[in-house]
């Protein structure tokens, strides 16, 4: 049998606070979790929490392991995804300025570069 080779404690641990901040901002997003059974969304804290993934990404550049940069990507691109569409972003608005639609065209655009 191949050997397996154990996480690293620090990789678990960078891996627990990336989950720990995306399921924060999911539930902010509405996701229902047992804190939280409403399911009430709350988008600019649901964006503090996403720009926090963010930035840890940013800080973190060419220091994470394989692991670690598969779940945050997965995790950010997703919660991108769902802010989006939560925020209404992912419709033609004509009534939205426009400095709304050039934002909201730049969120989209970064949410499918990660």
């Amino acid at each position: 049998m191949p050997e397996t080779v154990p996480e690293e404690p620090e990789d678990l641990e960078f891996i627990n606070l990336v989950t720990l901040v995306a399921s924060t901002a999911a539930a902010e997003l509405g996701e229902r979790k047992a804190g939280k059974p409403d399911g009430t969304v709350n988008l600019p804290r649901a964006r503090q929490f996403i720009n926090l993934l963010s930035g840890l990404k940013r800080k973190t550049e060419g220091r994470r392991s394989p692991q670690e940069e598969r779940v945050l990507d997965t995790l950010l691109k997703d919660l991108q995804e769902r802010y989006v569409k939560a925020a209404g972003l992912d419709k033609e608005d004509p009534n939205l300025p426009l400095l709304g639609r050039l934002a909201a065209q730049a969120y989209q655009t970064q949410s499918k570069k990660s």
